[in-house]
């Protein structure tokens, strides 16, 4: 029996099964049609180049693993009412 995966969301790491393009996901885009595509952002080139994005089809596209995802940090300066007591 086939494991099941968790859906994909964004900042996961994908890769799409017919190109073999493995990066982060970055976007998600649902036609009126109901079609779906994934934006596959892949690693970068040598030499600083970025790769351009990829936009493929979202039966075609499978979770690798967990990608990137933002932490909130603490906020900055200090609160006055603290510093009365």
């Amino acid at each position: 029996m086939a494991k099941p995966t968790r859906a994909i969301k964004l900042g996961d790491e994908v890769e799409d099964v017919v190109s073999k393009v493995r990066g982060i996901a970055h976007g998600h885009l649902k036609y009126l049609d109901g079609t779906e595509y994934w934006m596959i952002q892949p690693a970068w080139l040598e030499n600083t180049e970025g790769a351009s994005d990829v936009r493929a089809s979202a039966a075609y596209c499978r979770r690798i693993g967990d990608g990137v995802y933002l932490t909130s940090k603490p906020l900055m300066g200090f609160n006055v009412n603290e510093l009365q007591e």
